[in-house]
């Protein structure tokens, strides 16, 4: 984490914890919830199993929205511990090196 680093952090830790993780979860969640619900769709396609069109849509726009969050609020909460921890690690060796990139 570099001062700049430090700097921008400090910025989205005022903000508070709850804010950081909520206000990214749907960009973060996507990139989990696209390809997972993708895979169970070309399933039931290829294995001939698709009943009803509207109920399997629903389902599956149920599946993805649920997927999309808990990936979404599961890595963002990771990321704020991960940044958080480093945070804590410069301001703790604030007279040392200000470039700590150790993940």
């Amino acid at each position: 984490m570099t001062r700049s680093d430090k700097q921008s952090w400090e910025q989205v830790r005022a903000k508070g914890k709850l804010h950081f993780i909520v206000s990214g979860m749907v960009p973060r969640g996507f990139k989990f919830s696209i390809p997972f619900t993708l895979t169970f769709v070309l399933i039931d396609l290829l294995a001939h199993r698709a009943g009803n069109p509207w109920l399997e849509a629903k389902q599956m726009g149920v599946i993805f929205l649920w997927l999309t969050l808990a990936a979404g609020w599961g890595e963002g909460a990771a990321i704020w511990y991960q940044r958080e921890r480093d945070y804590r690690w410069l301001k703790a060796n604030a007279g040392m090196k200000l470039d700590h990139t150790d993940p």
